[in-house]
């Protein structure tokens, strides 16, 4: 993984240090739409990784279950494009975005290397943007 990847990651893991996620909303809060939507991406992204972990002793029992396995990744897929280029206006939004992005940026099981996907650089950056916009209090 390169370095710029690493730091970006690490940045946003910084920042996911925050309030529980599964916050009741209230309808004032500005930040509601998105930060439901980083829940379904990390709702859909650990189906999509349950999905993978289930043992698969036959060939076609591996067939069979792609189908399943795909329609996960097009939710992850669907969810996170929806979510990364919505603005969020507090630093709970922001946080929203980066559990989103660490939820999607998978570690290996095998040596803990960080594996991103396109999913994850894009909420990683989105997030870092609205955090930056939020702090010059331009949000």
């Amino acid at each position: 993984m390169s370095t710029a990847r690493r730091g970006l990651l690490g940045g946003i893991a910084a920042l996911a240090v925050s309030p529980a996620p599964g916050l009741v909303l209230s309808a004032s809060c500005p930040d509601a739409e998105a930060i439901r939507l980083a829940e379904g991406v990390i709702e859909a992204e650990a189906a999509c990784c349950a999905a993978h972990d289930l043992p698969t002793p036959t060939e076609e029992e591996e067939q069979a279950r792609q189908p399943e396995r795909d329609r996960l990744m097009g939710v992850v897929s669907e969810r996170a494009e929806a979510l990364a280029p919505l603005p969020v206006a507090t630093l709970v939004g922001v946080l929203a975005k980066a559990r989103a992005a660490l939820a999607v940026a998978t570690k290996d099981a095998t040596d803990g290397e960080i594996i991103v996907h396109d999913y994850a650089e894009w909420l990683a950056y989105a997030a870092l943007e609205d955090l930056v916009r939020v702090a010059e209090g331009e949000a």
